[in-house]
């Protein structure tokens, strides 16, 4: 499970440019709370499945 924790190169920058593409990817838009809870690989394709559902 690749994170914020376990990859040097996921830095606070390349988190909001992750989460930047993903929402324009999938056509979905995070929640402000989320956003320090989405640090780990499996975080994000979790919430993403979810928000995806709700559409």
């Amino acid at each position: 499970n690749l994170s914020m924790e376990n990859c040097k190169n996921w830095t606070s920058l390349a988190h909001i440019d992750i989460i930047m593409s993903l929402e324009e990817e999938f056509e979905i838009k995070f929640n402000k709370e989320d956003l320090n809870l989405l640090k780990s690989q499996n975080a994000l394709l979790e919430k993403i499945q979810t928000l995806k559902a709700e559409k």
